[in-house]
C-alpha cells in the first residue's frame, strides 16, 4: 500500500511540475486550481482522516513518552 500511495504521489507531482512548466514562479496556476479543496479540507476534515491522525498522534506521544 505504501508503494501504490508513493507512485501516486509522484505521478502527482510530475503532472504539477508539467503545469507549471518546472518553474516556481508559475505556483499560482496550482494555486488558483486547487487552493479552494485544500481550503475546504482543511476546514472540515474527512472523519476518517482525523481518527487517523488521532491515533498517530498518539503512537507520536506515547514513544515520547517511553
Amino acid at each position: 500500500a505504501v508503494d501504490v500511495t508513493n507512485s501516486r504521489i509522484e505521478m502527482y507531482i510530475k503532472k504539477m511540475k508539467e503545469k507549471t512548466k518546472n518553474r516556481n514562479e508559475n505556483i499560482s496556476i496550482l494555486i488558483n486550481k486547487y487552493h479552494f479543496n485544500c481550503n475546504e479540507l482543511m476546514k472540515t476534515p474527512p472523519k476518517e482522516l482525523n481518527e487517523i491522525l488521532k491515533r498517530k498522534l498518539n503512537k507520536v506521544s506515547n514513544q515520547k513518552n517511553k
